[in-house]
């Protein structure tokens, strides 16, 4: 390994806890995700580095990557949690999770076409909703981030202490920490909101955000937001 944004992927795949790659650094793909046969410029971004200690969801464990633009998605039903307000099954019965990972023309597959096979599995624990009594588990290729992960300490996310903050990001108050939160659709100069996979455990209805500013925010599942898919690497 020699630098995070020049090395192949399959090299970072095989070297992912190399002292070589830092947090925050970048590496460009080229992804044609809204399927017009015209790839976009993305920024890939090392948002974690640290293992895990006793934490159960793999989320944010060792080396995670995540998209520093939100995706070119052009079909607004692709930009929502679910088709209608509900948040019940939490993130593993969503239709996002559904849209990033299932199918030839899944972000998976079109990702996996750019950097090969070297996406791994992931365990991912989710919050519930209102009158469930446990967490959520499925496993992913790729996922969005949670609450905690960006470093949001809500009382309603039932799967807070299921994982840990993710290196990259700051305690939840600073506003350092809202401007890493921060981030742009592709090719545009403002910020805009993006999904996290928490829910609100007090409704049936809300999946969390993050807003324009880089605080918190909630809404219903329906509501159309950015997507900025996370997953790990590794030697298959």
């Amino acid at each position: 390994p020699v630098a995070f944004s020049t090395d192949s992927w399959a090299t970072i795949a095989a070297n992912t806890t190399s002292s070589v790659y830092e947090v925050g650094q970048e590496k460009e793909i080229q992804m044609d995700v809204d399927g017009d046969n015209t790839k976009e410029t993305y920024h890939i971004k090392i948002v974690n580095m640290n293992p895990c200690t006793t934490e159960a969801s793999e989320t944010a464990c060792g080396m995670v990557l995540q998209f520093k633009e939100l995706l070119n998605i052009t079909n607004d039903d692709d930009k929502k949690m679910n088709l209608t307000a509900t948040s019940v099954g939490g993130w593993p019965a969503s239709k996002m999770r559904a849209y990033l990972n299932d199918g030839t023309n899944s972000i998976y597959n079109k990702l996996k076409a750019e950097i090969g096979d070297i996406i791994i599995d992931t365990t991912v624990v989710s919050g519930h909703e209102k009158n469930v009594i446990n967490n959520y588990t499925s496993t992913d290729k790729l996922y969005i981030l949670s609450a905690k992960e960006v470093g949001f300490d809500i009382n309603n996310d039932s799967a807070k202490t299921e994982t840990r903050k993710l290196d990259y990001f700051g305690d939840g108050t600073t506003n350092e920490a809202n401007i890493l939160r921060k981030k742009y659709p592709l090719g545009s100069s403002y910020s805009s909101s993006w999904w996290l996979r928490s829910i609100n455990n007090d409704s049936n209805k809300d999946f969390y955000c993050i807003d324009f500013s880089g605080v918190s925010c909630s809404g219903f599942a329906n509501n159309t937001s950015g997507v900025s898919p996370a997953f790990r690497i590794g030697t298959n």
